[in-house]
């Protein structure tokens, strides 16, 4: 069952807020984990970076999760992306900077660099790619 407030269908994902408000996804399986446990299990499972997509961007392009390697943002958006311009296109610009309404977290933490998407990006890291709506 889909957590409303997070806009994700899948269960194993539960968006967990910060003291900074920032959410931070947690896998979980039967019970929650907390962050140290998280990374322990998911160290074991997998070397590449997943991505997941919230329902609303998901629903363009009927996918949920991606997995791809690369070493910063950009390497791991542009090998995951490779085949898919039109996904690519919700996601980054012409000039391949992140569009405005679009915000990324990797391990829970808002990206610094929109630009050049030049933040690390770690052997396992959960990135979660969600468009931020605006309007009244």
């Amino acid at each position: 069952m889909a957590d409303a407030d997070s806009g994700l269908d899948d269960p194993s994902l539960r968006p967990k807020t910060q003291q900074n408000g920032i959410p931070s996804l947690i896998r979980t399986g039967h019970r929650e984990l907390s962050e140290s446990q998280n990374h322990e299990m998911i160290g074991s499972e997998a070397k590449m970076a997943r991505i997941s997509f919230t329902a609303n961007l998901a629903r363009h392009r009927d996918i949920r999760r991606l997995e791809a390697e690369g070493a910063t943002l950009r390497a791991v958006l542009e090998a995951a992306m490779q085949d898919d311009p039109l996904l690519r296109s919700y996601v980054l610009d012409e000039q391949g900077r992140l569009r405005k309404h679009v915000n990324v977290f990797i391990n829970g933490e808002m990206i610094a660099d929109r630009i050049k998407l030049t933040d690390a990006t770690p052997a396992n890291a959960d990135i979660y790619i969600m468009q931020a709506l605006s309007g009244g």
